[in-house]
């Protein structure tokens, strides 16, 4: 799910103009919110700060591609600022359940 999420997210960002809400922010912040969610669900062992800089270079990698003028986007710093925000949020939030539920599931 997480694979494929990733694809859709890549898909919607290089494609010229798709349908957009109000705030390009908050569909990057949302973007990456869930991916970062189904990364941890989807690599339960591997530790927050290992997935993080993956995040760091999609989201570079993704407003590099949109600044290449075929694309017929504006790639823009701020995006990947807020993909960064939103995936650090998750991720941080995500590893604190994590340790709880494992040290819940470990005392039953």
């Amino acid at each position: 799910m997480f694979w494929l999420a990733a694809l859709f997210a890549f898909v919607m960002a290089v494609i010229p103009a798709p349908p957009s809400l109000a705030s390009d922010k908050i569909e990057h912040m949302l973007a990456f919110s869930v991916l970062a969610a189904l990364s941890l669900l989807a690599y339960p062992r591997l530790p927050a700060w290992k997935i993080f800089p993956a995040f760091a270079m999609f989201g570079g990698a993704i407003e590099l591609i949109q600044a290449l003028p075929i694309v017929g986007r504006d790639g823009d710093w701020f995006d990947w600022l807020a993909d960064l925000a939103a995936a650090g949020m998750v991720l941080v939030l995500g590893s604190g359940l994590r340790r709880v539920y494992r040290r819940a599931a470990a005392s039953v």
